[in-house]
This record gives structure tokens, C-alpha cells and sequence, in this order.
């Protein structure tokens, strides 16, 4: 059970990977075009920019709290949770079926995001 749901944890990571990519292929303007999205807001191409022009407490002391970080984040620790739990709890089958659907994972979030494939 603990090793299904460490191959459900590195799947969700790399779907997360995949989009982050793709968003950043994309010059990080996918929200702004598909949903109108504020580019200084969370989903902005520029939320960055927060930290560094007029900070407010969070974003001088704590970092931005924006969807590349967010995201960022999500998959790092995803992928070191998932593998923690193939590696410990399972065996060598978990981990290949781990590698198999983060491919596949993966390539789906970053087909998901990328703006060429909205339609016009």
C-alpha cells in the first residue's frame, strides 16, 4: 500500500515538473493568456517581481509566494517523498512502475500547459 501510494506521489510531482516546464517554455504567460490572469499576481508571468519592487513583509522576508514557487516546491518535495517511500517501503517493480508513469506524468502536464496548445 505505502509503495502505490509513493508511485501516485512521484506521478502527481512529475505532472507538476512537467507543467512548471512547459509554463516556463512559454515565456511563464499561460495563465495571462488562457485566464486573463493578473502578471504581477500569483499566476503572473512577473509575480517575481514582488520580491524585489516594494516587497511586503512575506515577500522580503520569506520569499514569493507566487505559482512558480509554489509549484517548484511541490515537485521537489513530491519526487523526495515518492522515492522515500518506493525506497523503503517496496520493491524494484514499484520503482519501475514509479519511472514508467512519471514519463508519461510528466509529458502530459507539460502538453497540458504549454500555449500552442490553446485553442484559438
Amino acid at each position: 500500500m505505502i509503495g502505490i501510494i509513493g508511485i501516485l506521489v512521484v506521478t502527481i510531482a512529475a505532472f507538476i515538473d512537467g507543467a512548471l516546464e512547459g509554463w516556463g517554455f512559454d515565456g511563464r504567460i499561460y495563465f495571462e493568456k488562457r485566464f486573463g490572469a493578473n502578471p504581477s499576481g500569483f499566476w503572473g508571468s512577473k509575480s517575481w517581481e514582488r520580491k524585489y519592487t516594494n516587497p511586503n513583509f512575506w515577500n522580503k522576508h520569506f520569499g514569493v509566494f507566487d505559482f512558480y514557487h509554489v509549484a517548484d516546491d511541490l515537485r521537489k518535495y513530491g519526487y523526495i517523498t515518492g522515492a522515500f517511500l518506493i525506497g523503503f517501503y517496496s520493491g524494484f517493480v514499484y520503482l519501475i512502475i514509479a519511472i514508467v508513469l512519471s514519463v508519461i506524468s510528466k509529458r502530459t502536464g507539460m502538453k497540458t500547459i504549454r500555449i500552442n496548445n490553446l485553442k484559438k
